[in-house]
């Protein structure tokens, strides 16, 4: 009885780790997949890095699912919950990567100013002298104020209510709500959603 016992628990162990291993292959194809998609400059019409990644992201998710039906034609690897269970990790994977990379690059001061002083690593900066260039290439030349009114006119945040200005949209106050709510729970500094002083800043002070 024993030894039947182990047997079949050997045996579902060997079925979870045949699954895992199936779901970890899929998951990596979907996640090359996409990261594919991105070198090969694929969804290059949309300006937004993150709105094109999400595109590219629901396209190896559609990818991979196409790939695993034709697979299960010939040879049955994956069950029905495998194959939901691989797009959701190559999903969840793709956005995550998005997110905390190619977005930050984007749209990050910090690597902005890192990325500057490495072009000039023989100097030495002030923080003065950093924002005055942050200001005068950053914002000036290269017109970023302009480019985020002219995505968020886009997605429907803001709209343009005479020739230069804008107003914030019924949608855009539900965002910024949402923001001031993510800002609350994480403790984040509240200067930039709107909600009043720093909470470091108030230590400081009160030191």
């Amino acid at each position: 009885m024993n030894t039947r016992r182990v047997s079949d628990w050997q045996a579902g162990l060997a079925a979870y780790a045949a699954a895992a291993a199936k779901l970890a292959a899929a998951s990596a194809i979907g996640f090359t997949l996409f990261l594919g998609l991105a070198v090969i400059g694929a969804g290059s019409q949309f300006d937004t890095v993150f709105y094109r990644g999400v595109v590219l992201i629901a396209a190896a998710c559609l990818l991979l699912f196409l790939a695993m039906i034709a697979v299960n034609r010939r040879w049955q690897l994956f069950s029905p919950d495998l194959v939901v269970a691989a797009i959701a990790t190559t999903f969840s994977l793709s956005i995550g990567f998005l997110i905390v990379f190619p977005v930050t690059v984007d749209r990050s001061i910090t690597v902005y100013l890192l990325s500057h002083m490495d072009r000039h690593a023989e100097s030495s900066f002030t923080t003065g002298e950093l924002q005055a260039e942050f200001q005068r290439t950053y914002l000036t030349d290269w017109e970023q104020i302009a480019r985020r009114m002219e995505e968020q006119t886009t997605t429907g945040n803001i709209i343009e209510v005479a020739p230069g200005r804008f107003r914030i949209t019924p949608q855009g106050q539900a965002m910024a709500g949402t923001f001031r709510r993510i800002a609350a729970a994480f403790d984040t500094d509240p200067r930039f959603v709107g909600d009043g002083p720093a909470q470091g800043v108030a230590r400081k002070t009160q030191q």
